[in-house]
């Protein structure tokens, strides 16, 4: 049985690399992993980081929609549960399940 398993971050930053360690480390295909606004605005997360964040140099221009959580889901069977929420805690995620 596949379960959709999910997390929210603060940060597309954090969320971003909470995927990349799923990918690359636990060998989650990409297609199997969505990633979305909490809530119904469009949203950068809810803190500036990275590139977002306007004290950067590379950011200087940047305005992020600082609009609420960003929710990775990822689908994995009962088997990968563990391993797929342990990775997500580890990048920050919250509100793991």
């Amino acid at each position: 049985m596949t379960d959709n398993i999910s997390a929210t971050f603060e940060t597309r930053r954090a969320a971003e690399l909470a995927i990349e360690h799923l990918v690359q480390e636990h060998g989650v295909p990409r297609t199997g992993v969505s990633v979305d606004a909490e809530g119904a605005a469009n949203s950068s997360g809810t803190e500036r980081s990275g590139a977002d964040d306007p004290r950067t140099e590379q950011g200087a221009d940047s305005h992020p929609k600082l609009a609420g959580a960003i929710k990775v889901s990822v689908r994995g069977d009962e088997t990968r549960r563990k391993v797929i929420e342990a990775a997500l805690q580890e990048a920050g995620g919250q509100n793991v399940g």
